[in-house]
């Protein structure tokens, strides 16, 4: 367990290296690229490690990530999730700082508009994995304290498969489904939400928000195991409710109210 100095001294040197972080995230997500084909995200890369004395090598898919304490991890398909992975390592202080920072960007959240447009455009599912949000520490307290639930990663992604679930035709011709634009802005109800609720049971986390005379739910499944892409908090659905059957006995308010 590390020492009250010992955390007090790393999260000063956190906030010092903050501002130099918070500029290179933002640079590389202005830009995204995707999949494993990085070259613009490796030449930021190599440049902010210039300088600092380790031995960079380049490489492809095969080269593993070294992870932040030197540990040889799996290789970096997802740069927010491993980053997240890492952040939930770290001392709550640090954590909290990371994820308030994460919270609060926009970035993703320009890039996850751009997504959905180009997805439910094509209507076509080609497995590509986006950042849709992060659980703040209330959520991520609550998990660990209440269902001793301790996720791998803070991040919530969504896929273009599961954007195609939720706005399908059935779900529309009911009025139960999201407008393009509110599904645009998950990235804004993850982090701005009305309310987070736990379904007791059918397990996931719910971010609610108003839409029109009804609520809007992001289903958040917890630690999904996404085949091809690890394990990963993933947006399954969403669509449009009654407030009284969220009122229902089986969902528990984490934060906010219903």
């Amino acid at each position: 367990m590390l020492s009250t100095l010992m955390i007090s001294t790393l999260l000063r040197d956190a906030q010092e290296l903050q501002p130099d972080v918070v500029r290179l995230r933002r640079a590389l997500h202005r830009h995204p690229e995707l999949g494993l084909q990085l070259p613009r995200t490796q030449a930021v890369v190599i440049q902010a490690l210039d300088g600092l004395g380790l031995s960079v090598r380049k490489g492809g898919p095969d080269i593993a990530d070294p992870g932040w304490d030197f540990n040889i991890g799996e290789a970096a398909v997802n740069i927010d999730i491993i980053a997240g992975e890492k952040a939930m390592a770290a001392a709550a202080p640090i954590r909290k700082m990371f994820l308030d920072e994460m919270a609060s960007s926009g970035n993703y959240k320009e890039t996850f508009a751009s997504f959905v447009d180009s997805v439910l455009t094509g209507k076509k599912a080609t497995g590509i994995l986006q950042t849709a949000g992060w659980m703040d520490a209330a959520v991520l307290d609550y998990l660990a304290g209440e269902l001793s639930i301790t996720p791998a990663t803070p991040v919530i992604a969504a896929n273009d498969r599961g954007l195609l679930h939720l706005y399908r035709e059935s779900k529309i011709a009911r009025g139960a489904a999201l407008s393009i634009d509110e599904i645009r802005l998950i990235p804004e109800v993850i982090s701005g939400y009305e309310a987070v609720l736990w379904d007791s049971q059918d397990p996931a986390l719910l971010y609610v928000f108003s839409s029109g005379s009804m609520k809007g739910k992001i289903v958040v499944a917890v630690d999904y195991k996404l085949k091809g892409q690890g394990i990963v908090n993933l947006v399954k659905t969403a669509g449009k409710a009654q407030t009284a059957d969220l009122r229902d006995g089986r969902y528990v308010v984490i934060k906010g109210r219903i």
